[in-house]
């Protein structure tokens, strides 16, 4: 909510309460009242922007729709898959002479 002294706006938080006779939180509060509708959308798009800029940089970094869900590990597949290393230089019992 806001009102005007002098021509000056100030806000007021407007906190979050719980309609009990419908067992609902309002959504509507929680939030600061009184913003125009413009300034609203700016930061609704400004919001949009980053997001996107967010999921571009992920997708560089990933690929496309890369690392949501993992991929099983330690399974009877994986534990002797070694294309990933050389397998000279795989360590083996450091006291041995060879």
């Amino acid at each position: 909510m806001a009102f005007e002294t002098e021509k000056t706006v100030y806000w007021t938080w407007v906190s979050k309460t719980v309609n009990h006779s419908r067992g609902q939180a309002r959504k509507d509060q929680g939030c600061l009242r009184g913003i125009d509708l413009e300034v609203r959308q700016s930061k609704a798009v400004k919001r949009a922007i980053i997001r996107k800029q967010n999921r571009e940089f992920w997708n560089s970094k990933f690929g496309f729709r890369g690392r949501i869900g993992f991929k099983k590990q330690n399974t009877a597949e994986t534990t002797n898959d070694l294309k990933g290393f050389n397998n000279g230089s795989i360590a083996g019992n450091k006291k041995r002479k060879r």
